[in-house]
């Protein structure tokens, strides 16, 4: 058995984007066109959307935002919608659910800290939070300096600008294992309700390395998911 680990959100089949977009369309609160890609059929679906909200979710890149505000319950809708579409999606030019068939799932707690204790980066092993610059080298409450040497437009970009206080780009600081964010910006759900890894923009850095839990009881601004894989060969 093999485990896969994405980025948050998952780019591709059963993109999160696919599915909210889906779900726009089914309760047909639409209202100005544009086309979103549907990787299932290999075409564009031209959808109506708010001009003034889709320009500012192209502008601000809002939907490369990690998925918050959702409860434990829905993120298992999700892994659901995932799994049926990685297994009976038939993509042109890609048989790979012909071979495997394709598990989506939450972590339990000691995955999240095992994956982050068999990775070597200095600075994981060291439990810095700041590299030799004074710079913050994850999202968590306080965490933009202005006398940091970053580059201007972070105080200025109206996402950035609000780092150490809400959720930056799934894409930012350095990754750990090829896994963006796995400390702090959103924290992460495991497969125990109520139990989440990782803390956030809104735990100090004290409180959000690999043996530290965050607790919740329904949907946060700073609590998020990451979908995890498993392959099984048919």
């Amino acid at each position: 058995m093999d485990i896969i680990k994405s980025k948050l959100p998952l780019s591709g089949m059963g993109h999160w984007n696919d599915y909210v977009f889906e779900s726009l369309m089914k309760k047909s609160q639409l209202s100005s066109q544009t086309k979103v890609y549907n990787h299932c059929t290999n075409k564009h679906l031209k959808i109506v959307l708010p001009t003034s909200a889709w320009d500012s979710i192209v502008t601000n890149r809002l939907l490369e935002l990690p998925i918050v505000g959702v409860s434990y319950e829905q993120v298992l809708d999700y892994l659901v919608y995932k799994k049926d579409i990685l297994n009976n999606c038939e993509i042109k030019g890609d048989k790979t659910n012909e071979t495997f068939e394709f598990d989506c799932y939450l972590p339990l707690p000691n995955d999240y800290d095992d994956f982050v204790k068999n990775n070597d980066l200095k600075w994981v092993t060291k439990a810095d939070s700041i590299n030799a610059k004074g710079c913050s080298i994850y999202n968590y409450k306080n965490s933009l300096c202005e006398n940091c040497p970053i580059p201007k437009y972070y105080l200025t970009n109206p996402v950035l600008k609000n780092m150490g206080q809400a959720p930056t780009y799934v894409w930012g600081f350095f990754p750990i294992g090829g896994l963006y964010n796995l400390f702090g910006n959103v924290a992460e759900m495991t497969s125990i309700k109520g139990i989440a890894k990782g803390g956030s923009y809104y735990h100090h850095a004290s409180e959000i390395r690999e043996h530290k839990v965050q607790r919740y009881t329904k949907p946060e601004p700073w609590l998020g998911f990451r979908v995890w894989f498993r392959t099984y060969t048919k």
